[in-house]
């Protein structure tokens, strides 16, 4: 669907070099430092407590891994917060 489109574009980027998923889903799905084709950056799931309105798990893990972007694909997740 299109968090795994938005996901897939972003992997292509020469400026990114691994994109989280969360919740992710079984069309996203490669291990950490697993090989990938030569044009594209891993995407790997993450399994988080997505929840509003303060998305504390989201903040934490993103400050642990050096997140710079967060892209929300679900609308309810933009409705809430």
């Amino acid at each position: 669907g299109r968090e795994h489109a938005l996901a897939w574009k972003l992997s292509k980027s020469a400026e990114v070099s691994v994109v989280f998923v969360a919740p992710g889903n079984g069309g996203i799905g490669n291990s950490y430092g697993q090989a990938e084709p030569f044009d594209a950056s891993p995407m790997v799931n993450v399994d988080l407590a997505i929840t509003g309105p303060d998305f504390t798990d989201v903040i934490s893990f993103c400050r642990q891994h050096d997140v710079g972007l967060v892209v929300v694909g679900p609308e309810q997740m933009l409705a809430d917060g």
